[in-house]
């Protein structure tokens, strides 16, 4: 991972993925993405925020997650099979789809 101007660079999706496991929620105003870790099976949750909507949230949010103050809207990527890596492939699939676009930034 590579950062440029605060932007986050991947390598590639699972070094998008591993960053997001590690604790640390993505936003991107380009694409209007806002994306987390939703459970501890490693799901993904995403909202799509443009830039006046994501500042508001920060400002809500006062320090604290985006995540903990946003409420119902979010798409949870997983598919509840009992096979956790069957059940993590939408969430994959995100970060293989979306690792390369520019404009990624830690919250």
């Amino acid at each position: 991972m590579q950062m440029n101007n605060r932007q986050i660079i991947f390598k590639n999706w699972r070094e998008m993925y591993n960053t997001l496991c590690n604790g640390k929620d993505l936003y991107n105003s380009i694409v209007g993405k806002y994306v987390f870790v939703y459970n501890e099976n490693g799901a993904l949750c995403i909202y799509n925020l443009n830039k006046k909507e994501a500042i508001n949230v920060a400002k809500n949010a006062n320090g604290n997650t985006w995540s903990s103050v946003l409420g119902t809207g979010g798409y949870i990527l997983d598919t509840m099979t009992l096979n956790k890596e069957e059940s993590l492939k939408p969430s994959y699939d995100f970060c293989k789809e979306n690792y390369e676009k520019r404009g990624w930034v830690c919250i």
